[in-house]
């Protein structure tokens, strides 16, 4: 892999050049290569397919409306209220 390919995602998001983007705080740096491939991987239809799976990845509590809308709301016994 080249070593400076996130380099270059951040030089295209921000429009900065790499030795503007060598002068950045380590902070900002981070900052600007996660949006800059997250922007980069919205691009495309495979890419936001990948997002919308780290997204889903991440919750930890569960989306009990959209649960109800799509199973119902059953009671212990498994009958529908």
């Amino acid at each position: 892999m080249i070593d400076s390919i996130m380099d270059k995602v951040v030089s295209d998001y921000s429009c900065l050049n790499f030795n503007e983007i060598m002068d950045l705080p380590f902070s900002r740096y981070l900052k600007l290569r996660r949006d800059g491939f997250i922007y980069r991987l919205s691009q495309t239809k495979a890419g936001q397919d990948y997002l919308e799976n780290c997204w889903i990845l991440e919750q930890t509590k569960p989306d009990r409306k959209r649960l109800r809308e799509r199973f119902g709301k059953e009671d212990s016994s498994g009958g529908q209220y």
